[in-house]
């Protein structure tokens, strides 16, 4: 497990201000994870912003549905005020739930309602298997503690935290200008990439409206080094000697890490923090938190690199290395037939990294 993760989740954890008194409740959310990432995994295989945003949207819906009459945290959405209101429970809503229950119950019942009507409305074609799920978990409470009037409340709670991400530019698709082949300006390869020719991949992502800033923009990172640059000869001669197919100067750890990390970041780290999740023995309502907090992160790193992406444009180690005699830089020279590890590139420019701003 990367030592970096197991950093970023204890001080998360230490974010939440947790206490050792944990329930075994995590399970709730945990399950909702894994299924909705297994259905964004079948229909596209991450290779959209959807499956992202919806488990982000999934969690943050049990996040203020378990923060309803509970004020251990601030709730993400703007249903606030009295009981009365949509999404909160009324105090006849729950009279005649045991007071035990409705303390804890009654809320991981409006949790999982909020969850199910969340992934349902982003993926209809597996309502069957959605409503599985939440028949099952409703099925471990108690009668008594699953009160009709969750299943609205769950409703209205789902529809707010969906309204709020309406017109995210999370879908949209970006025109993308192809440049003339200059030294360190993104090129075409689509037969390296095994993508239509022309096709750019994530240029609608660059404008998508993350959840924690204000503006794709916000956050513009350094230049990469100028190609004639002895900073940019360093790292051209390293890529080329260590990320190569069949690397001599690579250990087999090293291989195992670079092919591990070519996961897609809301997959391979959401994994993790589900078993961290169990090991630590979460309450529910940090679970639902730690969750979105996590994946409301990774859909900003990926708007926010990918907006990095498209305003530098540049090339990728693939046609940096075989194109360097073009290039300017008399200390970086071409090899024609060079491939890198996994013996694929992704259709888009290189720089920032995406993989490492998440």
């Amino acid at each position: 497990m990367s030592r970096v993760f197991r950093f970023v989740f204890t001080w998360l954890l230490a974010c939440l201000g947790l206490d050792s008194a944990m329930a075994a409740s995590a399970k709730i959310a945990t399950e909702w994870n894994a299924v909705v990432l297994e259905i964004a995994d079948s229909e596209d295989a991450f290779t959209t912003l959807k499956g992202l945003r919806t488990v982000t949207l999934v969690h943050l819906a049990m996040h203020d549905a378990l923060n309803s009459r509970n004020t251990k945290y601030h709730r993400f959405t703007s249903i606030l005020g009295s009981f009365s209101e949509p999404g909160r429970l009324s105090e006849s809503d729950l009279e005649n739930v045991p007071e035990k229950a409705a303390e804890n119950q009654t809320d991981t019942a409006l949790a999982i309602h909020a969850a199910h009507n969340v992934a349902t409305y982003f993926y209809p074609d597996h309502a069957a298997r959605l409503e599985k799920l939440r028949d099952d978990q409703l099925a471990l409470l108690a009668e008594s503690t699953r009160p009709k009037v969750t299943k609205s409340h769950g409703v209205a709670i789902a529809t707010a935290v969906i309204e709020s991400r309406q017109g995210d530019g999370s879908d949209k698709d970006a025109e993308y200008d192809w440049h003339p082949m200059a030294p360190g300006v993104h090129a075409e390869f689509n037969e390296h990439s095994e993508t239509p020719e022309g096709f750019v991949f994530g240029a609608g992502w660059a404008q998508a409206r993350g959840f924690g800033f204000s503006e794709a923009e916000q956050f513009r990172v350094t230049p990469p080094p100028a190609i004639d640059s002895d900073a940019y000869t360093l790292a051209f001669n390293e890529v080329k000697a260590i990320g190569r197919f069949r690397s001599m100067r690579r250990s087999a750890d090293q291989t195992h890490l670079a092919l591990w990390w070519k996961d897609f970041v809301e997959n391979s780290h959401n994994r993790l923090a589900r078993d961290l999740i169990e090991q630590e023995s979460l309450e529910l309502i940090d679970a639902a938190r730690l969750l979105a907090l996590l994946n409301m992160s990774v859909f900003d790193a990926y708007v926010a690199s990918f907006n990095n992406k498209f305003h530098f444009n540049h090339w990728r180690p693939y046609t940096a290395i075989r194109w360097a005699d073009n290039a300017g830089n008399e200390a970086t020279l071409a090899e024609t037939t060079w491939t890198n590890t996994h013996q694929h590139t992704y259709a888009f420019p290189s720089y920032p990294s995406a993989h490492g701003t998440a």
